[in-house]
């Protein structure tokens, strides 16, 4: 993404003011997100979905988002619900990074990746965690995943939930524990 191009961004949440809502993109896209602070965390195009919030249907494309930790495309971390969302754009940090969701804690369901994700540990085509409980289903990564330490997946990077349905057919790497899917 060029400067032309972009939009900087300031994510929809934050640990300190969590979205709760309902955003329903209507199988729309958003193009042009820019962020750019690896010290930051909780950053995507939301960057704290809590618990009762929900963002369905809609694509980021053509993207650049890097921050620390809880990093990803659409939400950065989830509590909620998110469903038919896919990420389209370059996504990178240091731990809890994913295609897009940084960090699932939540539920999250049909859709994709196709974006290079980076970091170093806990880094995912989809979410770098998936936790206790929780599901990842319907998903497919076609995006270059690249970790420098430990947990790197096509799908989900460490998985203490469970992954269903889902495929990665592009290349992972990392320091150890890596996987095609988690």
């Amino acid at each position: 993404a060029t400067s032309t191009n972009v939009r900087e961004w300031t994510p929809i949440g934050n640990s300190a003011n969590r979205y709760t809502g309902t955003f329903d993109g209507n199988d729309k896209m958003v193009r042009g997100l820019f962020f750019n602070d690896e010290n930051a965390s909780y950053i995507g195009f939301f960057g704290y979905v809590d618990a009762g919030g929900v963002v369905k249907n809609v694509g980021v494309l053509n993207s650049y988002i890097k921050g620390a930790t809880n990093v990803g495309g659409v939400v950065g971390y989830n509590k909620g619900t998110v469903s038919g969302c896919y990420n389209r754009g370059d996504v990178s940090g240091t731990e809890y990074v994913g295609g897009v969701i940084g960090d699932n804690g939540g539920s999250v369901s049909d859709g994709y990746n196709t974006g290079d994700v980076s970091g170093t540990k806990y880094v995912g085509g989809v979410a770098g965690f998936n936790g206790e409980s929780v599901v990842i289903e319907n998903f497919y990564n076609t995006g270059a995943v690249t970790g420098i330490g430990d947990a790197v997946g096509g799908i989900v990077g460490n998985n203490r939930g469970t992954v269903q349905n889902c495929r990665n057919t592009a290349v992972i790497s990392g320091g150890g524990y890596v996987g095609g899917v988690v």
